[in-house]
């Protein structure tokens, strides 16, 4: 009756927490309770016991999700970036360095076909303000660009430094809690969904010590 009724309180916890962010299914484990000896007739069971609750977790597929999680970390700051910069060097940009070199070398090709032709002098001028203010502005766009990537760096730091703040206060609750040999489930699903957002944000390795 007691394996049953921890079974069935277990089921009522998964079914509550279904929507609860990071939360892993929960399972009873039972083993049979040591039997009784009945003389010459052998041995009497006298029943099951819990032995543990746990996750109904894939340790090999958790391990393979934080690989992932940081490769897509990765790939996703860099295609922020890229694309970024991708954007300042586009043609439909104003002013456009393209364009604008192209507008100089064709004026300076006409100057130097006749080199006392007054609109030519004065077209090829006008180009080459216009090369200089385009490598002018893409150059503070690309300073923009670099502080904003530089204050992206800081804030994710800052979180990186809390999670691992707030992982080191979870490891401390989850040695204490399992000190008697239960298992602290609840506190290693708080654990490992930060660890799955630390793991977007740095490279990580897990090592799980035999105190939890």
């Amino acid at each position: 009756l007691h394996r049953s009724q921890t079974g069935l309180a277990t089921v009522g916890h998964n079914l509550a927490n279904a929507d609860t962010e990071g939360y892993r299914r929960q399972r009873v484990l039972g083993a049979a309770y040591d039997p009784v000896r009945l003389g010459n007739a052998g041995q009497l069971g006298t029943g099951v016991k819990v032995q543990s609750i746990t996750h109904a977790v894939d340790r090999f597929l958790e391990r393979q999700m934080l690989r992932d999680q940081t490769l897509a970390g990765f790939f996703s700051g860099r295609t922020t970036t890229l694309s970024a910069l991708e954007r300042l060097h586009s043609e439909a940009t104003d002013p456009n360095v393209a364009g604008s070199m192209d507008a100089f070398f064709n004026s300076a090709r006409e100057l130097s076909q006749d080199p006392t032709n007054g609109a030519a002098r004065a077209s090829f001028v006008s180009s080459a303000e216009n090369v200089a203010n385009a490598f002018n502005v893409l150059d503070r766009d690309m300073r923009a660009l670099q502080d904003g990537i530089d204050d992206t760096l800081r804030n994710k730091a800052e979180r990186v430094s809390q999670i691992a703040e707030q992982i080191a206060k979870l490891n401390a609750r989850i040695t204490s809690t399992e000190v008697d040999g239960s298992m602290a489930n609840d506190l290693r699903d708080q654990r490992d969904e930060l660890i799955k957002e630390l793991s977007g944000l740095v490279d990580v390795n897990v090592m799980l010590e035999a105190d939890g």
